[in-house]
């Protein structure tokens, strides 16, 4: 179910992250629309396309046994509750961007709101995309440029940053602690 939930969330993430590019640089537009059609098709081929085209997989175990285990667990839900995953995930995703959005009004910097979510939700990409845990230095490296290309200054990023990973951190910790008490 984790593969689930992160495939999920890789939806809202890239979709996301388009935006704020586009906004950034709206001459990118077509390309952040095929690159969007490439991973919406990715993500509902991994979910259900015959087993057959999962092949070509089987070069990179990992990754093979990574879409045979999004693919199981999709399958096995009904599209009832993928679409209440997917609205959920929206609103994390949403909410995510509204405590940045906070935090650099706290800071004196005004931004867009979609700017600001999308720039997250790039950060968190390329974290997920790295094999450092929590992908700590290069989300926060990607923040750093997205940012800047914005008009923030570097000082104030990552002020912003470190107090994002705070914040969710303890998030983190305090609904661990919850969990644990039940």
């Amino acid at each position: 179910t984790i593969l689930v939930e992160r495939g999920l969330d890789f939806v809202f993430t890239v979709f996301f992250t388009a935006i704020a590019i586009a906004t950034l640089r709206p001459h990118w537009l077509p390309v952040l629309a095929a690159a969007l059609l490439v991973a919406g098709l990715g993500l509902a081929g991994a979910a259900f396309a015959p087993r057959q085209w999962f092949a070509f997989f089987k070069k990179w175990p990992t990754a093979y046994e990574k879409a045979t285990k999004f693919r199981q667990g999709i399958t096995c839900q009904s599209p009832k509750v993928i679409g209440v995953a997917l609205a959920l995930s929206a609103v994390a995703w949403l909410f995510e961007g509204f405590g940045n959005q906070l935090i650099f009004s706290g800071l004196g910097v005004n931004l867009p709101f979609f700017t600001v979510l999308g720039i997250t939700c790039a950060g968190l990409l390329v974290g997920f995309a790295t094999a450092v845990p929590g992908g700590i230095g290069s989300r926060e490296a990607t923040l750093v440029i997205l940012y800047s290309a914005a008009g923030v200054p570097t000082s104030i990023v990552i002020v912003q940053a470190l107090l994002y990973r705070i914040a969710m951190t303890a998030i983190s910790m305090a609904a661990y602690a919850v969990a644990q008490k039940r």
